[in-house]
């Protein structure tokens, strides 16, 4: 009995997260966000943990409510919670893949299609499902591959931001003073210039960062790129500029960061 129930909960289970992918793909696509490619590892293990820390939860607190003895499961939820964050710890920002802004409407053909093909009769096996699924997964790829990388010439995202690509497919940035005029760096990096990098360039993968200026904001402007982007290195050329306390604690915080995040940090004469 066990074991069928199990069998059930990963057969449900497979198929939603591909039901899921066929309806996101679209979505992500026309905004700009990436897919990941762990998802399916990510949200079969989730949902485990989560039942688990929520019995544990509640089971501490009415043991606290009640004065009874609880310190092992403190230890438990502890431990799992631990646990919890050395897996999210250990993602990467390569398992990120990203599609260039292109029609839409094909893709929406085929998911549409998807679903009218799950509603036949003769779709009434779980291999067939799965099957028509990763068909449907399978052709919005393709399309999404096959489509010319660049059929028009990309806009300019900030006059003092130069964006370029390499042959391998990196993104290089050279910041001629776009940092120091945002107003919230966080918001502009991760709700503006990430989605036009993906839906331009097709990656959030920035092989350098090259900062021409040295101030507070440029700081905090590289130090949110190391956290939003799938950043590599920075480069910053040796500055005479005299910074405040703010300034300095704002680069030991980027150079601390970039270590330990083992991202590339270059200083170089000008």
């Amino acid at each position: 009995m066990r074991k069928f129930k199990i069998k059930r909960y990963l057969k449900n289970f497979i198929l939603a997260q591909l039901i899921i992918t066929v309806v996101l793909i679209p979505i992500l696509v026309h905004w700009g966000l990436e897919l990941s490619l762990m998802s399916f590892v990510g949200n079969l293990i989730f949902t485990p943990f989560l039942a688990l820390f929520l019995i544990l939860s509640s089971l501490i607190f009415f043991t606290e409510l009640f004065g009874i003895y609880n310190q092992p499961l403190i230890f438990l939820l502890n431990k799992t919670t631990w646990i919890w964050d050395y897996l999210l710890s250990s993602s990467s920002k390569d398992w990120l893949i990203g599609f260039t802004k292109i029609a839409i409407w094909p893709l929406l053909l085929i998911t549409i299609a998807t679903f009218y093909i799950l509603k036949h009769k003769k779709i009434n096996s779980f291999s067939k499902q799965v099957l028509t699924l990763n068909l449907s997964i399978l052709l919005m790829f393709i399309y999404l591959k096959s489509w010319p990388a660049q059929t028009k010439k990309i806009p300019a995202f900030d006059s003092n931001l130069v964006i370029s690509k390499k042959k391998s497919g990196g993104i290089l940035l050279t910041d001629n003073g776009f940092f120091n005029k945002a107003r919230n760096p966080e918001k502009t990096i991760e709700f503006d210039l990430k989605p036009f990098l993906v839906q331009n360039y097709s990656t959030s993968k920035v092989d350098n960062l090259t900062l021409n200026t040295a101030s507070l904001k440029s700081f905090e402007g590289a130090l949110q790129c190391g956290k939003i982007l799938n950043l590599k290195k920075v480069t910053l050329p040796f500055f005479k500029t005299k910074l405040d306390k703010r300034g300095w604690r704002s680069f030991f915080l980027l150079r601390n960061f970039l270590k330990e995040n083992n991202i590339d940090f270059l200083r170089r004469q000008t």
